[in-house]
């Protein structure tokens, strides 16, 4: 088996529609990739992300889970932010958010929008488009 190493783990506690389906779950970023890993069973519920090629191309710098929907953001060094709907095994892609610098930092301001900031101090709300099949969302990028 090949060794791989991981470069962070990322946990939170994901939402559901129904209170006996939430789970503490770990997005662990490796390499060019990610997986998804409910913690109290081990089981995989995500990934790995070979299929996104717009995040798995670069280092995966972030992932930050919602509060109250079963959304999870994932930013990576390829200046885009996947947001993924994580009521299905495997997560959907919700969203893919271009942005014209490398994320530093993202956050949920809502479960309709992110808040994205860059090492250069810009910091960009982001609208989470509504739920649809269409994975190359453009986005208008609200400074």
């Amino acid at each position: 088996m090949e060794q791989v190493a991981i470069h962070g783990v990322f946990v939170g506690q994901l939402r559901t529609l129904r209170e006996e389906d939430e789970m503490e779950v770990a997005v662990v970023a490796y390499g060019t990739g990610s997986v998804g890993v409910n913690v109290r069973t081990g089981e995989v519920v995500h990934g790995p992300t070979g299929s996104d090629a717009a995040v798995d191309a670069a280092t995966v710098k972030q992932a930050v889970f919602a509060s109250a929907a079963p959304l999870v953001a994932v930013a990576a060094d390829s200046r885009a932010v996947a947001v993924y709907d994580a009521s299905t095994t495997p997560w959907s892609r919700r969203a893919l958010l271009a942005l014209p610098k490398r994320p530093s930092s993202v956050a949920f301001a809502s479960d309709l929008d992110l808040v994205v900031a860059d090492k250069f101090g810009d910091i960009y709300r982001l609208p989470i488009p509504p739920n649809t099949n269409n994975t190359n969302n453009n986005n208008n990028n609200n400074k």
